[in-house]
């Protein structure tokens, strides 16, 4: 039987928790990571959520779920990288402190 008698909110893109978004980004494959073997260059870069008020899509700057493939800044910042210049690494969540404890709570397992 499947029960559920709680709500829990918190940081993420209104349908993922932000632990589960970027974890893996921040953490699993950094360089010399048993889950990035080949040690490839991880750059995490978060984008805030600033929905138009009158728009069904969010606007230029909506950043949630999928609606974040709209997000020109998001737009801009692929070209960047597919015209090979690079984008710095931003982060605005407290996302790498949430790392450091899923790190000391699960240690090697992960």
């Amino acid at each position: 039987e499947l029960r559920i008698d709680t709500i829990f909110s918190t940081d993420g893109d209104g349908t993922v928790p932000l632990v589960s978004l970027g974890y893996m980004c921040v953490e699993g494959w950094r360089k010399g990571h048993k889950l990035n073997p080949g040690g490839i260059e991880v750059t995490t870069r978060e984008y805030m959520h600033e929905p138009a008020t009158l728009s069904l899509r969010g606007g230029p700057r909506a950043a949630d779920h999928v609606n974040v493939l709209g997000n020109q800044e998001l737009i801009g910042d692929i070209l960047r990288i597919a015209s090979g210049k690079e984008v710095g690494e931003r982060i605005r969540s407290p996302i790498r402190e949430m790392a450091g404890r899923v790190r000391t709570r699960f240690g090697q397992a992960i």
